[in-house]
């Protein structure tokens, strides 16, 4: 019976050391993934290996945005601007969006212009109407 707490202790310390040992090598496995990382930004770039690292880290390593920030350095500021102003609406929203507002614009104009035409229309028939009341008032008294 006094093996069975040894083994019990061996076979802990032995899931210890393996947990330990993953661990290890998943940090190493990381470790050089971003070794890899910051190479292929130098190759692609002129940037040195700590301005790579530096990059890499704001990009959360995302290799291609850290080129294109490269290539385009006000295009992250750019879209923050675009975003912060378009609602983050999709290219095809903002299309329609925009011949919304077109046909829109064009309905009030065409309404207005519509109600101005009638309000002229109902005046010259009035003015009419008076011209027409005063030549016969005229020609009642003429006679």
């Amino acid at each position: 019976m006094s093996d069975q707490p040894t083994n019990e202790k061996m076979s802990q310390e032995t899931e210890e050391a393996k947990v330990k040992f993953v661990k290890e090598m998943m940090q190493k496995r990381e470790q050089e993934r971003k070794e890899q990382l910051v190479a292929v930004v130098m190759r692609q770039t002129d940037y040195d290996e700590p301005k790579a690292r530096m990059k890499l880290e704001e990009h959360k390593y995302d290799v291609s945005k850290t080129i294109l920030e490269y290539m385009k350095p006000d295009h992250e500021k750019a879209n923050s601007v675009d975003s912060n102003n378009k609602g983050n609406k999709s290219a095809n929203q903002l299309i329609y969006g925009e011949f919304r507002k077109l046909l829109d614009d064009a309905s009030t104009n065409y309404r207005v212009e519509k109600e101005q035409e009638e309000k002229r229309v109902r005046y010259i028939q009035m003015l009419q109407q008076q011209r027409d009341a005063a030549a016969n008032s005229l020609k009642k008294k003429t006679e």
